[in-house]
């Protein structure tokens, strides 16, 4: 399997998770945790899994 590599930054990636929050309108919150490719520099770079 060939390496992957960041877009931004040209470092590995790692086969991790990732979630993002999002604040709603009602003032609740939405987490949303999922699979990805993600930059092992933490450059903030990840590419979600399907």
């Amino acid at each position: 399997m060939q390496e992957k590599k960041c877009m931004n930054c040209n470092a590995s990636m790692d086969l991790d998770y990732w979630d993002t929050v999002e604040e709603q309108e009602d003032g609740s919150f939405l987490i949303d945790v999922f699979e990805a490719w993600v930059c092992l520099n933490k450059c903030g770079y990840f590419e979600r899994v399907e």
